[in-house]
């Protein structure tokens, strides 16, 4: 059984004084309460401080190898190697689309440009021959070209009348190794409307109705554009057709 603190305590029972603990009775209890710490401060420092088990210092220790680093590193690496190929390739495919909707809307402006002009001119002349084109030479009368020529030309719509009235034209010209499309003024003068990187390899104009003493039909040319668009290296084939009929005079 444990020995109770309060075993040796003695009070002071004298008259007029409150019974309290006498310094022998004080003595002996601070003594029991030094001994008992005496041996709870050993046990926690044993529990605490001394030194670990082989067990504890193994687990402790563990970390990790040279060879385990390297072989992360090395993973790790290659991860980021294949990332930042996928990453710029990527980057070069949409940078290649965006060159290559440039390049079309180029195109599709050249035609757009070109069937305005033609739907409010008057006076189709088309042409079947492929060579210099001379305006001036050019017959004054209407001509139809139904199997499809490679050459259309026309009276502007800013030309009020008729007589001495000047011409304009559209044609292939593929003098150069790339086949263009151009415009072509009075004075024989043409000019590109089409990108150097867009290759026309057919463009055909089919008129119909311009020559009025054959056929009596609303006048329209029916236009087919075929080519390639060469972006860093790699084509890209396309093909547009359009009709323009011509407008009422009125």
């Amino acid at each position: 059984m444990k020995q109770s603190i309060f075993k040796n305590i003695k009070f002071n029972t004298e008259k007029g004084f409150t019974p309290t603990p006498s310094l022998v009775s004080l003595e002996s209890v601070s003594d029991i309460f030094l001994d008992k710490f005496k041996h709870s401060k050993k046990s926690f420092f044993k529990t605490f401080f001394n030194s670990p088990t082989k067990t504890q210092h193994k687990t402790w220790c563990l970390g990790f190898t040279l060879i385990e680093l390297m072989v992360a590193t090395s993973i790790f690496v290659v991860i980021m190697l294949a990332a930042m190929g996928s990453l710029m390739a990527a980057s070069a495919t949409s940078k290649r689309a965006q060159q290559l909707q440039t390049s079309m809307d180029n195109v599709n402006f050249a035609m757009e440009s070109m069937t305005r002009s033609i739907r409010i001119g008057r006076n189709y002349i088309c042409k079947t021959g492929i060579d210099t084109v001379d305006l001036n030479t050019l017959p004054s009368s209407p001509i139809d070209c139904p199997s499809g020529g490679y050459l259309v030309a026309f009276i502007p719509a800013t030309t009020m009348n008729l007589s001495g009235s000047k011409l304009i034209a559209y044609k292939l010209d593929g003098t150069s190794g790339t086949g263009v499309l151009e415009r072509c003024t009075d004075n024989s003068t043409c000019v590109p409307i089409t990108s150097s990187d867009v290759n026309i390899t057919t463009l055909k104009f089919y008129v119909v109705g311009a020559d009025n003493t054959t056929v009596k039909i609303q006048p329209s040319v029916y236009i087919t554009m075929k080519g390639t668009v060469t972006i860093k290296g790699q084509a890209s084939s396309f093909a547009i057709q359009t009709m323009a009929s011509q407008r009422s005079s009125e």
